[in-house]
């Protein structure tokens, strides 16, 4: 064995956590008894829900599995590790460890033929080779005397004047570097939000504490913010402890998401002291599992028990609108924590694009029907989605073709095929949808799709996992050749009732009405592909995707179709109705909106001191407004005062008010207009006011 080794600790490198001496399978973690209970509960309502769950095998150990993007081995020191326990996830293939060499013999590592010991506490980054591809592989040691891992620890204190440290990553255009012992995030002057992330390997986790002290410099005005910000994903989501000058406001601190490109910010607080400048505060997050605690100088100010939509990620900082101070950046892991972490694929596939005359080419989805269409999903010409049924076999989840063919275990599959295509899951049974679904958030798997014709399959797996995407299955109704608008009114309540986000229709209701009344009101239509004639047919109404058993007829199909083919009309959707005609999130500019063509009127929304939902983009009228102060701590009537009106750089619209969400449905309650409204507001209590 051999190791290209830098032969010191270092505090950085690339790490997903495993703990050496307790090496266990999914199914007997504490994640398989959620499933067995699950199960459980779900199998009185089906017969085939009992004869799933009432094999009873005993579970297979499985090994540690590492990959280019996660791997970290966490051990103590003086510990004797085995090879034997490691697999390396290459191309798709589950390689021992002991099959790489390590091509140097550090001082701080002891090696055998079939064992491995760290001799110093501290982050060793090594490179393993398989054959003449390198791969690499951090271990992170602490005392056996000691209860946590220490993962980052950067004081900043020391650091010369200067730009940030070369492995840190900067977003935002606003200035950044360190000065007088801290780290400075500056976003005030007209720059975006501005995020610090720290070193990349810190991704690979997903339970630690972090801590770290921070302060106000200066800020634009006291609604303004800066935030800690944990399991900062791939894809540029993240969750973040945001604190504002005022802290002293309802959502003086927050725990938020960015999440879907928008804020979501499910838990609020104040603080019983607005922020002082130049005044350090002790700032802790302890995140474990799907729950997050956040703190300000040791004092727990919100639990969150429902923080599991990103299981690991990148750790950093963020200020809007404020020049924020950070030091004494810490990172830990207890020794209690390391049994959460699991090897996840946090990696999106490597999706096929086929190249037509079509604007906007449907998704397409390979149903698998035999062994061969399983491995025609691997070759460099494949669908974009292969549909799997799923069976449980004990305690173990195997793949299937359409016909319940075992083609292999989920975790020997899912690791493979997901390079390459989207996965979408069929499960033979409720017992089996809900262990599915306990596996895919034990994995992370980033993009995948449960289908089902019983929306109550989509409901259980996303009450386990909120990432799960549903497709729902419509069967035809032979009564109902023809929808009219009440019965698409209803089947699209249907859809989004499930919580699908594709619907499947039959042929007999594919057509461009149906399609184009779906699609406008944000649900995603599907459909098979059937005979040459309905499946042209079936392009041409638009649909967003089509289910077929032979991807390549399908891809022959779509070449016979002209350049630049719209199979779609695009939809007209005022944002916040015309604010270049009429004040921004007016009555008058979303009536603008719709006198010049608009589908749809996008709008905000917030909710008042005495539960009056109104029309406003910020959380404060400061800046759309003549007037100050924060929405949701004002009256209707002190929004409504005749001393405030909407600033109008048209003069067009002098005196226009903040407008209720009661005007704005009044005045288009005769008109076929569809409305997205985007709920702003943190406050919980808006959702039973806005559906009433």
């Amino acid at each position: 064995m051999v190791l290209t080794a830098c032969g010191t600790p270092s505090s950085s490198g690339s790490i997903s956590v495993s703990s050496s001496s307790s090496v266990t399978s999914s199914s007997s973690s504490s994640s398989g008894s959620s499933s067995t209970s699950s199960s459980e509960q779900s199998s009185s309502s089906s017969s085939s829900d009992n004869a799933s769950s009432s094999t009873s095998e005993e579970p297979i150990e499985e090994k540690k599995l590492l990959t280019i993007k996660e791997h970290v081995l966490l051990t103590n020191v003086d510990q004797l590790n085995l090879f034997e326990d490691y697999e390396y996830l290459v191309e798709g293939l589950k390689v021992p460890l002991s099959d790489f060499t390590f091509s140097a013999s550090p001082n701080n590592i002891e090696l055998t033929s079939t064992t491995f010991t760290l001799l110093n506490k501290g982050i060793f980054p090594f490179t393993i080779t398989d054959g003449t591809t390198d791969f690499p592989l951090i271990i992170v040691t602490k005392l056996i005397t000691e209860s946590d891992y220490i993962v980052y620890d950067e004081p900043i204190v020391g650091r010369p004047n200067g730009a940030i440290p070369s492995d840190f990553l900067i977003k935002g255009n606003g200035a950044t570097g360190i000065a007088s012992n801290r780290l400075f995030v500056d976003s005030t002057g007209g720059a975006s939000n501005t995020l610090v992330l720290f070193p990349s390997y810190l991704q690979q986790f997903g339970n630690y504490i972090i801590e770290a002290q921070m302060r106000v410099e200066s800020f634009n005005e006291r609604t303004r913010w800066h935030s800690l910000i944990y399991r900062y994903t791939p894809e540029d989501e993240y969750f973040q402890m945001a604190m504002r000058q005022g802290a002293t406001a309802t959502n003086g601190v927050e725990f938020a998401k960015w999440i879907n490109n928008g804020w979501d910010v499910p838990k609020t607080v104040a603080y019983k002291n607005d922020l002082v400048q130049a005044q350090y505060y002790n700032i802790k997050v302890d995140v474990l599992g799907s729950i997050a605690k956040e703190y300000i100088d040791n004092e727990l100010l919100i639990t969150y028990e429902q923080a599991d939509d990103f299981t690991k990620g990148r750790i950093g900082v963020q200020t809007s609108g404020m020049k924020s101070g950070f030091r004494n950046i810490r990172v830990t892991i207890p020794e209690s924590y390391v049994t959460m972490e699991k090897t996840t694929y946090s990696t999106l596939p490597d999706i096929y694009q086929k190249n037509t005359g079509i604007i906007n080419t449907p998704t397409v989805a390979q149903v698998i029907t035999n062994q061969a269409m399983h491995t025609s999903v691997l070759g460099s010409v494949r669908p974009q989605v292969a549909i799997y049924g799923v069976k449980l076999s004990g305690e173990t989840l195997q793949l299937t073709d359409a016909s319940g063919v075992v083609l292999g275990n989920a975790s020997d599959l899912i690791p493979l095929v997901n390079t390459k295509v989207i996965l979408a899951f069929k499960p033979d049974s409720r017992a089996t949808n809900v262990a599915l679904a306990n596996y895919l958030k034990d994995i992370a798997l980033l993009d995948m799709y449960v289908m089902a014709a019983e929306a109550i399959y989509i409901q259980e797996a996303r009450n386990i996992f909120s990432r799960i995407r549903g497709i729902l299955e419509i069967p035809y109704n032979t009564s109902k050749p023809t929808l009219s608008y009440s019965e698409l009114t209803t089947l699209k309540n249907n859809i989004n009732a499930s919580q699908a986000v594709v619907g499947v229709l039959p042929p007999q209701y594919v057509n461009r009405q149906t399609v184009e009344f779906l699609s406008k009101r944000l649900v995603t239509i599907w459909a098979f592909d059937q005979s040459l004639i309905a499946t042209q047919e079936a392009i041409a109404s638009g649909v967003y995707g089509l289910i077929s058993q032979d991807f390549q007829n399908l891809y022959q199909l779509f070449d016979t179709f002209p350049s630049s083919f719209q199979i779609r009309r695009p939809f007209i959707i005022g944002h916040r109705g015309i604010p270049s005609q009429a004040p921004e999130n007016s009555l008058g500019g979303l009536k603008r909106a719709v006198e010049l063509g608009a589908d749809i009127i996008e709008y905000d929304v917030f909710i008042t001191a005495d539960e009056h939902i109104v029309v406003m983009h910020d959380s404060t009228i400061d800046r759309t407004t003549s007037g100050t102060g924060e929405v949701e701590t004002m009256t209707l009537a002190q929004l409504r005062q005749p001393s405030i009106t909407l600033n109008d750089a048209t003069g067009n619209y002098p005196n226009e008010m903040i407008p209720t969400l009661a005007e704005v449905f009044d005045e288009f309650k005769d008109q076929d207009v569809i409305h997205f409204i985007e709920i702003k507001s943190g406050k919980e209590n808006i959702v039973p006011v806005l559906r009433t």
